[in-house]
């Protein structure tokens, strides 16, 4: 099923150290993907400096610090072409958005602040308005993509039907379901091919089954031939035609 995925990048100074971690939300958990988290110098490490060079010295660590926090950040982003939000000081925000690519700050939903030490789960309820307000807009981006395809009799299937037979002919780049939508549907026991009827299967003459649990099957049919499958929950579009549709290859 498609997961909201998201990066959190963590900049943030805590007493005796500069925390860089990168976390990789995914079911909706957080995962540790990468930790730059440096120790800093304390005062007896001052020495026979002056205070403004040593101030000097310690602004450079921590540019050095955020550089290589960036660069990370940056690494990840090109790899799993993700959305990423940013929990760091006031402080550290302006320099650290300095270092980002143009890359990456494309993929950017925004900046929000956290306690140093905050744990996982609190990083978490931090960001979810970001990540709560970029699901609702990526759902009615694709709500709106499969209105158009439909109207005009493209690549897209509305309601059981047209759907569970695009499902069964590999053709469904991404299944739409409404919450608690459900149907029963016919399945043939050779080849699995799905149907809204019981007449035999087109392919092989099988008598097909009769099932109640259409949407597992459209489900599986969908994923197993790498198509994705979507939850919609913020837009009533699909009511109208069962609760269920799709957006198809070809």
């Amino acid at each position: 099923v498609l997961e909201w995925e998201a990066m959190l990048a963590i900049s943030h100074p805590v007493v005796g150290r500069e925390r860089g971690q990168l976390f990789r939300l995914r079911g909706g958990r957080l995962e540790e993907i990468a930790d730059r988290t440096e120790e800093a110098p304390g005062r007896h490490d001052q020495g026979g400096w002056s205070q403004a060079r040593y101030a000097r010295h310690i602004e450079k660590l921590v540019h050095e610090h955020l550089r290589g926090v960036a660069a990370e950040l940056d690494r990840r982003v090109r790899r799993l072409r993700v959305p990423v939000v940013v929990v760091s000081s006031e402080e550290t925000r302006a320099e650290f958005e300095d270092l980002l690519s143009a890359d990456t700050e494309k993929h950017l939903l925004g900046w929000t602040t956290a306690e140093a030490h905050a744990s996982p789960s609190e990083l978490r309820t931090a960001v979810e308005p970001f990540l709560e307000e970029a699901r609702v807009t990526s759902e009615a981006d694709t709500i709106a993509r499969w209105r158009e395809e439909a109207g005009r009799g493209g690549r897209a299937a509305s309601g059981w039907a047209e759907t569970l037979e695009a499902a069964s002919d590999a053709r469904v780049e991404l299944l739409l379901y409404q919450q608690g939508a459900d149907h029963e549907a016919w399945q043939c026991p050779a080849c699995g091919r799905l149907s809204l009827d019981g007449k035999s299967c087109p392919l092989d003459g099988t008598a097909m089954e009769q099932r109640d649990d259409g949407l597992d099957l459209s489900v599986h049919q969908t994923l197993a031939h790498g198509g994705t499958v979507c939850a919609v929950t913020a837009h009533r579009d699909l009511d109208p035609v069962g609760g269920i549709g799709a957006l198809l290859r070809y």
